[in-house]
């Protein structure tokens, strides 16, 4: 793969790098992408979107199934059961996630120094930003993504 050295790649949430966030990189400086998902806090379910450079932040893109926000009414339901009914056991045994499979993470202790964070409001969201990057950096060429803001939360 032959990347042209001053190739970018970047991702504007909701709008335009004037008045949104954004991300902007050099694809040839892309070390590593991953997307995992795991527990927050015992009860919520995160997909996170690991891009690591060779600069000094690494950044990470979620999409956060909160209560409601999921693709079907189960999710809502086991957010009020949680608390309830014993956090992360709840979920395992509800069938969301399986604790022996998964990373489990507690704010803020989870968090690290030199990360820069973005969220997205639906996993098609994170998946098309996961896909326009391995597209760039598997064609050695640069490309911008642009969210529609009903994709992103509110700056």
């Amino acid at each position: 793969m032959q990347q042209t050295q001053g190739a970018y790649w970047s991702v504007c949430f909701g709008g335009n790098a004037e008045n949104a966030p954004y991300i902007l990189l050099r694809i040839n400086s892309v070390t590593s992408v991953s997307k995992q998902r795991y527990l927050l806090n015992g009860t919520m379910s995160v997909w996170e979107l690991s891009i690591d450079t060779t600069g000094n932040n690494a950044i990470r893109i979620y999409y956060i199934e909160t209560p409601g926000s999921g693709s079907s009414s189960t999710v809502s339901n086991v957010s009020s059961a949680v608390s309830r009914l014993g956090g992360s056991a709840y979920v395992q045994r509800a069938g969301l996630l399986n604790g022996a499979e998964c990373v489990t993470k507690t704010y803020p202790e989870s968090t690290h120094a030199h990360t820069v964070e973005f969220r997205v409001k639906n996993v098609e969201a994170l998946n098309n930003i996961q896909k326009s990057l391995m597209r760039c950096l598997s064609r050695g060429k640069g490309d911008t993504l642009t969210l529609p803001s009903s994709d992103c939360p509110d700056n």
